[in-house]
């Protein structure tokens, strides 16, 4: 799933600029890396997807983080938004449902910033 959404990515002219193995790993880089975009599995070893999300959005400076998941339970969604998220995606949509709301994130970052 990384490689295709790299890939996606890629096609929309959104720069991949660091990928994590898990959740403490992408706490380090975000901080690190400080991106524009965050995507971020609720499933995830060492540190799942929520801690990080607390973590991040308590260390970092209104990080956009998206929330992506196989997950479909209504009250993990709702979670995710009210722990800082700004969106939340399911990794079983298909590459063409993706794209789109990626690209309007890209664009409504492009004009904040």
């Amino acid at each position: 799933m990384r490689a295709v959404l790299c890939a996606v990515l890629t096609q929309i002219d959104i720069e991949v600029i660091g990928q994590a193995d898990n959740g403490r790993d992408v706490v380090d880089k975000a901080i690190a890396l400080e991106p524009d975009m965050i995507l971020l599995d609720v499933l995830m070893p060492e540190m799942n997807g929520y801690l990080a999300l607390e973590e991040i959005v308590g260390r970092m400076h209104e990080p956009f983080v998206v929330m992506m998941t196989s997950v479909e339970d209504e009250e993990v969604i709702q979670s995710s938004i009210m722990a800082g998220a700004q969106d939340y995606m399911r990794k079983n949509q298909n590459v063409e449902d993706l794209a789109p709301r990626l690209i309007k994130h890209r664009d409504a970052l492009l004009r904040l910033r």
